[in-house]
């Protein structure tokens, strides 16, 4: 009986080790897709990039970063009048809110309501993590925007909106440390990774 179960560990450590040879092997040459920056004000189209959502549906549509900021929770409520029942219980979970004020324009996208901008395939990106769109956070700062984090323009007209992102705890750098080296907006990931400087 013994004998057995160290047959069985020997095979069970074997396979474990030929799947991570296999992994490794399939995976060393994997290149990361080229990256773009652009800086702050420039104005950037979303044509030719696809997003984590695995679509292609904001051709036509440019981006421009017009300014942003971070704030502690407690400045975030107190500058947007808001209570801590607008925010569903993230108080607790959520150190800081980084509020990135973008410009989106439709330039030439004839797709009304069937194409657009998704905020939701727009995260904030450092070094060492990333923070994705805070739908919750997001109505309260544009009212008029419908709920969701998704919207479309008529062609030729443009709007400006105030993306939310939540900075949770252990997820993100301290305030402090954001402030002096800032994500950036990505909003596209290949066949080139497009980078938006937000300071």
């Amino acid at each position: 009986m013994k004998k057995r179960g160290n047959i069985l560990l020997f095979i069970s450590l074997c396979l474990i080790c030929s799947f991570a040879i296999r992994v490794y092997f399939v995976n060393r040459d994997v290149s990361k897709p080229p990256m773009k920056e652009y800086k702050k004000g420039e104005i950037v189209t979303f044509d030719e990039g696809y997003s984590v959502d695995n679509r292609k549906i904001s051709e036509g549509y440019t981006i421009q970063i017009l300014d942003s900021e971070i704030l502690s929770v407690e400045d975030f409520r107190e500058k947007y009048k808001l209570s801590e029942g607008d925010l569903e219980g993230q108080y607790n979970f959520t150190n800081a809110y980084y509020i990135v004020k973008a410009k989106f324009t439709n330039v030439n996208n004839q797709e009304g309501e069937e194409q657009g901008i998704s905020l939701l395939s727009l995260p904030l990106v450092g070094k060492n993590y990333m923070v994705v769109f805070n739908a919750i956070a997001y109505p309260h700062l544009n009212p008029t925007m419908p709920i969701g984090g998704g919207f479309s323009l008529r062609p030729g007209t443009d709007m400006t909106v105030y993306l939310t992102y939540a900075i949770i705890a252990g997820n993100a750098p301290d305030i402090e440390e954001l402030r002096k080296d800032p994500p950036q907006l990505q909003i596209a990931e290949y066949p080139i990774r497009k980078m938006l400087d937000i300071k």
